[in-house]
């Protein structure tokens, strides 16, 4: 499982996975998938926050 805990716990396209299966701290356990949980909606936030600035500062550029 090891072996590939990078590649399950990575981004696909627009899909974002959260298991506890393959969670960093309790695997297995409800803890191990609130934990994946968060750190995917931490990422999903970060990423829209920097579209937003990205789209804000081109749009102040125009003017």
């Amino acid at each position: 499982m090891t072996k590939y805990q990078d590649e399950l716990q990575s981004r696909h396209n627009n899909v974002f996975f959260a298991s506890a299966d393959w969670a960093n701290g309790w695997r297995a356990f409800i803890d191990g998938a609130l934990e994946q949980g968060f750190l995917n909606a931490q990422n999903l936030l970060n990423e829209l926050r920097q579209e937003d600035k990205a789209r804000q500062s081109g749009a102040r550029s125009i003017l």
